[in-house]
């Protein structure tokens, strides 16, 4: 299937007229308030994996984060609104040439285990990864969004508010324990 075609086939999932406008128009609306559409995901996960493929992005990843990855390496997994696939072509291209994939055992995002903000799909996670709810107090999620940290924290997971340059203003700076450097966890 060429490129082209695969696109038009996800772009026919988007709820609103196939013209060029009304298409840039909702693909605007969804990314402009941060609304974790399923069909948008899976076209930036294609728009992605073309760019990292040719060298045209490289993912801007904290030294800190990267670190941190790797010293908790293989008990690491990513839970992102972004695709499985989106957040694999991430790890595997990050700045410096590292992949960091190899040291990330799982991927999550919202189609294999619900919203970020809904505290089942944390329990969801849990029961993946082979833990109860009795352990997850072992676990650690970091995140710059209070809802999400509410909705892990409804299951017993330990949460850090991460608060990094260019982040949405958050309120419950006093409600979490803000990092901002993954080397203090």
């Amino acid at each position: 299937m060429s490129q082209l075609k695969y696109v038009l086939d996800i772009e026919a999932h988007f709820p609103v007229a196939q013209d060029a406008d009304s298409l840039k128009q909702h693909i605007e609306s969804l990314v402009n308030n941060d609304i974790k559409d399923s069909v948008l995901k899976q076209l930036q996960g294609h728009i992605w994996e073309q760019g990292y493929k040719n060298g045209d992005i490289k993912a801007p990843v904290y030294p800190d984060a990267v670190e941190f990855i790797k010293r908790h390496a293989p008990n690491v997994y990513i839970y992102s609104s972004g695709s499985v696939k989106a957040q694999i072509l991430l790890f595997e291209h990050v700045e410096g040439d590292i992949d960091l994939t190899k040291f990330i055992t799982g991927y999550f995002d919202i189609n294999t285990s619900g919203k970020k903000t809904e505290a089942q799909s944390y329990a969801n996670i849990l029961q993946s990864i082979g833990l109860g709810q009795s352990s997850a107090d072992s676990v650690v999620f970091i995140s710059d969004n209070e809802k999400e940290l509410d909705a892990a924290s409804d299951v017993g997971i330990k949460t850090f508010l991460a608060l990094r340059p260019g982040n949405n203003p958050v309120s419950c700076v006093e409600k979490y324990t803000a990092v901002t450097d993954f080397s203090s966890i």
